[in-house]
């Protein structure tokens, strides 16, 4: 588990893939978020973001992740039906390098 608010954290390796789930909940959440994504550098990152009205900062986290000039991104929105919780509907957030 990576500790993104730790600017300190380094990665002990170089990984090719990044898969993170469940990760946006207030605005204060997104820069660290980048920044984190920048500084492993991996050739692909992906997210699945619960898609409720709890996230305050998801819709800014969507948008600035769009203006990074140098990652092509791609969203899918996903639907999911569970016993527990009924129907769930998720954000696939797939960021690649472009560099």
């Amino acid at each position: 588990m990576l500790d993104w608010h730790d600017e300190s954290v380094t990665l002990p390796f170089q990984p090719t893939v990044v898969i993170g789930s469940d990760l946006i909940y207030y605005p204060s959440d997104i820069i660290p978020l980048i920044e984190t994504i920048k500084r492993i550098d991996a050739a692909e990152v992906l997210l699945f973001l619960p898609l409720s009205k709890r996230r305050e900062g998801l819709e800014e986290f969507r948008r600035k992740v769009k203006e990074e000039n140098t990652w092509l991104v791609d969203e899918e929105e996903l639907i999911f039906n569970t016993h527990r919780i009924g129907r769930e509907r998720m954000l696939k957030l797939m960021i690649t390098q472009t560099k």
